[in-house]
């Protein structure tokens, strides 16, 4: 109890960040932690709950407003439902496909997310390669087009293309090259290298 007393006291704040990659330990710590104060704010969404392999559950979310209560009832929620940095085709696909894995959206804990107001338009391209020079050809030919159409035109070109692996950023840098497309490689250490 002691060493309870101590954390409880040395943590007046606390704020946990994708609490939908939480499991059953890290939940009743927090739970103990914040019985003293109760002044816990949590961020996550079901959606992008990617840990279930190691025992979080986005349950744990779901369950947040009754499980830390105010005194005056269940914990306020709040919720960010607007995307200001993907286009309505994006999100319309993302949240198609979190319906067809998750379910409804109205049986998860957090609300689909939605465009900004005045959004540009998007186009979402989906392709299924026979081996991986294929794809990162595609992938080189299209960044090459929309770099020549940007030249032609004045605008700024601005693009990203993220890989499952590092390995895989030399491979895409000199297609880009080969292209005449200009590149940057951020961040080289990883998780899955």
């Amino acid at each position: 109890r002691d060493v309870l007393e101590h954390y409880q006291q040395r943590f007046k704040y606390i704020m946990v960040d994708e609490y939908q990659d939480t499991n059953s330990v890290q939940y009743l710590w927090l739970r103990l932690l914040a019985q003293e104060r109760k002044n816990i704010a949590c961020v996550g969404d079901d959606d992008q709950s990617i840990y279930g392999w190691r025992g979080a559950t986005a349950a744990n979310l779901e369950a947040f407003v009754e499980d830390f209560p105010t005194a005056q009832g269940p914990a306020p929620k709040k919720q960010l439902t607007t995307s200001w940095r993907n286009p309505p085709e994006v999100l319309d696909l993302a949240n198609g496909v979190s319906d067809a894995v998750l379910g409804p959206a109205e049986t998860r804990a957090v609300a689909t997310l939605e465009a900004r107001p005045g959004a540009d338009a998007g186009e979402v391209t989906l392709g299924f390669f026979p081996h991986h020079d294929a794809e990162i050809a595609f992938v080189a030919d299209r960044l090459a087009q929309e770099y020549r159409e940007a030249s032609e035109t004045g605008r700024p070109f601005s693009a990203a293309a993220l890989v499952r692996k590092n390995r895989h950023s030399p491979v895409l840098a000199a297609a880009l090259e080969e292209r005449g497309v200009p590149y940057e490689i951020v961040g080289l250490a990883g998780l899955l290298d």
